[in-house]
Protein backbone atom coordinates (compact mmCIF):
# COMPACT_ATOMS: atom_id res chain seq x y z
CA UNK A 1 0.00 0.00 0.00
CA UNK A 2 1.40 3.30 -1.00
CA UNK A 3 0.27 6.27 1.27
CA UNK A 4 0.99 10.12 0.92
CA UNK A 5 0.82 12.30 4.46
CA UNK A 6 0.25 15.37 4.77
CA UNK A 7 0.82 16.99 8.27
CA UNK A 8 2.99 20.03 9.16
CA UNK A 9 4.21 18.95 13.13
CA UNK A 10 6.74 16.25 12.94
CA UNK A 11 6.08 14.69 15.53
CA UNK A 12 2.43 13.98 14.63
CA UNK A 13 3.94 12.76 11.56
CA UNK A 14 6.40 10.42 13.16
CA UNK A 15 3.40 9.10 15.27
CA UNK A 16 1.39 8.38 12.17
CA UNK A 17 4.51 6.57 10.46
CA UNK A 18 4.96 4.45 13.37
CA UNK A 19 0.85 3.33 13.66
CA UNK A 20 0.76 3.25 10.44
CA UNK A 21 4.16 0.33 10.00
CA UNK A 22 2.53 -1.68 13.10
CA UNK A 23 -1.08 -1.60 11.27
CA UNK A 24 0.42 -2.17 7.45
CA UNK A 25 4.01 -3.59 7.71
CA UNK A 26 4.12 -3.41 3.95
CA UNK A 27 3.19 0.37 3.66
CA UNK A 28 5.45 2.51 1.60
CA UNK A 29 5.35 6.52 2.66
CA UNK A 30 5.65 7.97 -0.49
CA UNK A 31 5.82 11.88 0.85
CA UNK A 32 5.59 13.76 4.03
CA UNK A 33 3.90 16.80 3.03
CA UNK A 34 3.84 20.05 5.53
CA UNK A 35 2.10 22.53 3.16
CA UNK A 36 -1.13 23.19 0.99
CA UNK A 37 1.01 24.12 -1.85
CA UNK A 38 3.58 21.04 -1.65
CA UNK A 39 0.30 18.79 -1.74
CA UNK A 40 -1.25 20.39 -4.43
CA UNK A 41 2.20 19.99 -6.28
CA UNK A 42 3.20 16.67 -5.30
CA UNK A 43 -0.29 15.12 -6.53
CA UNK A 44 -0.22 16.77 -10.00
CA UNK A 45 3.20 15.27 -10.65
CA UNK A 46 2.73 12.07 -9.07
CA UNK A 47 1.14 8.51 -9.20
CA UNK A 48 -2.05 8.31 -7.04
CA UNK A 49 -1.00 7.18 -4.02
CA UNK A 50 -3.45 3.93 -2.37
CA UNK A 51 -5.09 6.34 0.73
CA UNK A 52 -3.84 9.98 1.84
CA UNK A 53 -3.35 10.49 5.71
CA UNK A 54 -4.14 13.97 5.97
CA UNK A 55 -4.52 16.34 8.97
CA UNK A 56 -6.61 18.86 8.69
CA UNK A 57 -4.24 22.17 9.08
CA UNK A 58 -0.95 22.37 7.45
CA UNK A 59 1.91 25.22 7.45
CA UNK A 60 -0.14 27.38 5.05
CA UNK A 61 -3.88 26.77 5.32
CA UNK A 62 -6.31 23.65 5.28
CA UNK A 63 -5.81 20.51 3.63
CA UNK A 64 -9.50 20.98 2.24
CA UNK A 65 -7.68 23.01 -0.22
CA UNK A 66 -5.33 20.44 -1.56
CA UNK A 67 -8.91 18.60 -2.74
CA UNK A 68 -10.85 21.71 -4.00
CA UNK A 69 -7.95 22.29 -6.16
CA UNK A 70 -7.14 18.66 -7.19
CA UNK A 71 -8.73 15.77 -8.17
CA UNK A 72 -7.98 12.53 -6.43
CA UNK A 73 -9.60 9.47 -6.78
CA UNK A 74 -7.52 7.88 -3.47
CA UNK A 75 -9.28 7.81 -0.43
CA UNK A 76 -8.85 9.82 1.96
CA UNK A 77 -8.24 10.05 5.75
CA UNK A 78 -8.32 12.69 8.02
CA UNK A 79 -6.30 12.58 11.06
CA UNK A 80 -7.09 15.64 13.16
CA UNK A 81 -8.20 17.06 16.42
CA UNK A 82 -10.27 19.72 15.14
CA UNK A 83 -13.73 18.66 15.09
CA UNK A 84 -14.89 21.87 13.71
CA UNK A 85 -14.12 20.36 10.34
CA UNK A 86 -15.84 17.45 10.58
CA UNK A 87 -18.61 18.26 8.28
CA UNK A 88 -16.39 20.23 5.58
CA UNK A 89 -14.42 16.87 5.19
CA UNK A 90 -17.72 15.79 3.40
Amino acid sequence: MNVLILEDEAAAATRLQQQLAIAEPGAKVLAVLESVKDAIEWLRINNVPDIILSDIHLSDGLALDVFRQVSTPAPVIFTTAYDAYTLKAF
